[in-house]
């Protein structure tokens, strides 16, 4: 694997795990969020199962930043759900 296909691979899980979408000035409700506040958890307790911080869970929820694949998979595996169905659009 060269240097450049590891660069693809990046911007690939970038382009792909995405948590809002903004279409016509409306703000989509991310699926993270939407598991967690039906799970009844503030973003306080749901950081504290998955080991980050709170304003982690905030910045993933509002699309400012790109989980790492084992952030994203703790999260998947508490929610019983598969990365994909969670970070995929």
């Amino acid at each position: 694997m060269s240097w450049q296909d590891t660069k693809c691979t990046i911007q690939f899980v970038h382009t792909h795990y995405t948590y809002t979408q903004k279409k016509g000035g409306e703000h989509k409700v991310s699926k993270l969020k939407q598991l967690r506040t039906k799970a009844n958890l503030s973003q306080f307790e749901l950081a504290v199962r998955v080991g980050v911080t709170p304003k982690y869970i905030g910045f993933l929820e509002n699309d400012e930043r790109t989980p790492s694949l084992a952030v994203a998979k703790r999260i998947a595996d508490y929610f019983e759900l598969t990365v994909d169905e969670i970070f995929l659009p």
